[in-house]
């Protein structure tokens, strides 16, 4: 019960987020069956995870970044959360398929959740990049959930829907885009500047030259370190 409460109550405060950061926001017709149904799916998800849990075979996994195709730009995003001063961030960098520097950024996003945050950076990423001029742009990221929504066509939890809307009108340009997923492990690089992003107030900030402490993870990723993890067959 306590769980089931919980789960309502944050939809309750993912609702009054959407309202403070997105202007566009409207109050949704009958929001307590959004959130009835929005608990009778977060009950089957976590009965289907406990089933996964106890019937999945697990292996362990040399986890490491990878570049994109010949022709491909690679955009690593990733969202971020402070506890001491309670503020949410996200960012991400562009490479090329040989792993070198293009751009990267860091977005204060003040209080939000995880969720909103992993698509606050999607759609900053790929903002960038359109306005970058790029025409083949491949997304990596560490959210399963935020991949699957995307690709799948699905609606997602009520905070973040006009910000999938937005995420989907700019797929649906003029480019090829795709969205992948990686493990956090080869997603360094953007959780570092998803972590700037919530310690200073500037909105949006743009590195067109790599940071001084950004720049031994690059090379970790062109080097190919990679870490272990333990992952479902």
């Amino acid at each position: 019960m306590g769980c089931n409460m919980g789960h309502n109550f944050s939809l309750l405060v993912a609702m009054e987020e959407s309202r403070e950061h997105e202007a566009s926001f409207q109050d949704p017709y009958k929001p307590w069956e959004i959130i009835m149904n929005s608990l009778t799916y977060y009950m089957r998800s976590m009965d289907s995870h406990r089933s996964l849990q106890n019937n999945t075979s697990r292996v362990n996994k040399d986890v490491r970044w990878y570049p994109s195709e010949h022709g491909w730009i690679c955009l690593n995003t990733d969202d971020a959360f402070k506890s001491h001063n309670t503020k949410d961030g996200c960012g991400g960098l562009f490479r090329d398929e040989d792993g070198h520097w293009i751009r990267g950024f860091s977005k204060s996003l003040g209080s939000a959740t995880a969720y909103v945050a992993e698509l606050w950076g999607l759609l900053e990423g790929i903002s960038i990049a359109r306005s970058m001029g790029f025409n083949k742009l491949e997304v990596q990221m560490d959210s399963e959930i935020i991949v699957s929504i995307i690709n799948k066509h699905g609606h997602g939890n009520v905070s973040g829907w006009s910000i999938i809307k937005k995420i989907r009108s700019l797929l649906s340009l003029d480019w090829s885009v795709k969205i992948c997923h990686f493990y956090r492990e080869a997603n360094r690089c953007a959780d570092m500047l998803a972590n700037m992003g919530c310690v200073h107030n500037h909105g949006t900030l743009i590195y067109n030259q790599p940071l001084t402490n950004l720049r031994q993870l690059l090379d970790d990723d062109n080097r190919g370190v990679s870490f272990l993890r333990l992952v479902a067959l």
